[in-house]
C-alpha cells in the first residue's frame, strides 16, 4: 500500500482540463465514482496501492512523481494551534461554504497544511457541539447532530428574539414576507443566516406551493396575527 498522499487538487485539475467526468476516469480505473470523488477530496489515498496510483496517472496523463505529493515539514503544536485560530476565525466569520483551494492562496498556505488545520479545528470543535463541513472541496463550520428538539431550539430562539428584540433587517424581512413581496431584497446574509434564524425561532416558514403563491417563506400562524407586528 502506498503510505503517501496523493496530490488531489492536482489530480481534479487534471481530470476537468481533459473534460473527463467522474465516472469516465473511474470506469477506465477500474472503480466505483465514489472511490474516485474520496480521492479528489483528500478522503482516500493510503487504501491505494502503487499500482493502482499509477494507473490514475496513466489515464490523466501525468508522471506517477507528479500525483504522488512530497511529504512536508511536520507543524509545531504552536504554529498549529495558530493556524487553527486564525482559520477558526475566518470560517466563523464567513459562515457559508468556501473553497478549500481559495484559503489556501488568500492565507498564502500549502493545501497540506490548510486540510492538517482542518482536521484539528474539527476535532477542537467537537465538545461544543460544532464540526467543520466538507461538501466536496468547500468547507464550513456547521452544527453538529444535536440532541435538543425542534420544540426546545425553538424556543431558545424565542427567548433570543425577546430578550434582544429584532434586527432591523429581520423586522424588515417580516414585514416583506407579509406584504406577500415575492423578492426579498438582500445578500448572502439574508439568505444563510437572517432567514434562517427567523425560521429556527419559528416565526417564518416556507410557504406552501400549493396555494400558487410565488413566494419563498410566510408568516407562521402566531405571528401573522399578532397584534404586535406592525410596531415592529
Amino acid at each position: 500500500m502506498t503510505t503517501v498522499a496523493l496530490h488531489a487538487e492536482r489530480i481534479r485539475a487534471r481530470r476537468l482540463e481533459l473534460a473527463l467526468s467522474e465516472r469516465e476516469v473511474a470506469s477506465r480505473w477500474g472503480v466505483s465514482t465514489a472511490v474516485l470523488r474520496s480521492v479528489e477530496a483528500r478522503r482516500v489515498d493510503a487504501d491505494l496501492t502503487l499500482g493502482q496510483v499509477a494507473k490514475l496517472a496513466d489515464i490523466l496523463g501525468l508522471g506517477l512523481d507528479e500525483v504522488i505529493g512530497i511529504p512536508t515539514a511536520p507543524i509545531t503544536d504552536d504554529s498549529l494551534a495558530a493556524d487553527v485560530e486564525l482559520l477558526g476565525s475566518v470560517l466563523a466569520d464567513i459562515r457559508v461554504l468556501v473553497p478549500v483551494e481559495g484559503i489556501a492562496a488568500a492565507l498564502s498556505w500549502d493545501l497540506d497544511r490548510v486540510h492538517r488545520a482542518l482536521d484539528e479545528l474539527d476535532r477542537r470543535l467537537e465538545p461544543i457541539g460544532l464540526r467543520v463541513h466538507r461538501l466536496g472541496h468547500d468547507v464550513r463550520i456547521a452544527r453538529r447532530v444535536t440532541v435538543a428538539s425542534e420544540e426546545q431550539l425553538r424556543a431558545v430562539w424565542r427567548r433570543h428574539f425577546a430578550v434582544r428584540s429584532l434586527a432591523p433587517v429581520q423586522a424588515r424581512l417580516l414585514l416583506q414576507i407579509r406584504d406577500g413581496k415575492v423578492k426579498i431584497s438582500g445578500n448572502k446574509d439574508t439568505e444563510k443566516v437572517r432567514l434562517p434564524e427567523l425560521a429556527n425561532a419559528g416565526l417564518i416558514q416556507p410557504a406552501d406551493a400549493s396555494t400558487g403563491t410565488n413566494a419563498k417563506w410566510e408568516l407562521t400562524d402566531d405571528v401573522r396575527f399578532s397584534v404586535l407586528l406592525g410596531e415592529l
